[in-house]
């Protein structure tokens, strides 16, 4: 009995000297881009997230994804995310809309998230975007890019695997 207890302590300890308690508990918060094109009460856009903001250590903004055959990350919305431009008429520019709520929330880490179940083109080109070391250099220089031109601090891959199916139906006999 002892000697569990003095394994017990030992691994209680050890668990604790690689456990920074200092840092305290994460809150992270999500937000779906595309709750911005809901009409009336339900719209939700920066300052309606606000509110919410002071309890979140991090914000997980949803969804960037990878264009088909390049491996390039890309805005899945571009008139959504990305400001007026010649090639976005009508840009919300809602990247950065995000983004600057770190100005009124310095402690707080925003995250552009990848892939997530907004991606529907082809579920596939993200295990293909992993399959050669070209590929993968690829996307993670344009994710880096994209996320420092927005002012992101770091991406979270949200990549879905497998692709959920329809369940086929049971026959009862």
């Amino acid at each position: 009995m002892l000697g569990v207890k003095l394994f017990g302590a030992v691994a209680l300890y050890g668990l604790l000297a690689i456990v920074d308690v200092s840092q305290g508990f994460r809150t992270v918060c999500y937000y779906d881009g595309r709750a911005l094109w809901r009409k009336d009460v339900i719209k939700v856009g920066a300052e309606e997230l606000k509110p919410a903001l002071s309890y979140c250590t991090h914000l997980v903004y949803g969804y960037a994804g990878i264009d088909d055959d390049k491996f390039k990350a890309k805005s899945l919305d571009p008139k959504l995310d990305l400001p007026e431009s010649k090639d976005v008429k009508g840009g919300k520019g809602n990247f950065k809309s995000i983004t600057a709520l770190k100005k009124i929330y310095p402690s707080l880490t925003i995250l552009l998230s990848v892939g997530g179940n907004a991606d529907v083109e082809d579920p596939d080109k993200y295990l293909t975007a992993l399959e050669t070391p070209k590929s993968r250099t690829k996307f993670a220089s344009t994710i880096s890019e994209m996320a420092k031109e927005n002012g992101f601090d770091g991406v979270d891959l949200a990549w879905q695997f497998p692709v959920v199916t329809e369940k086929k139906e049971k026959h009862t006999w």
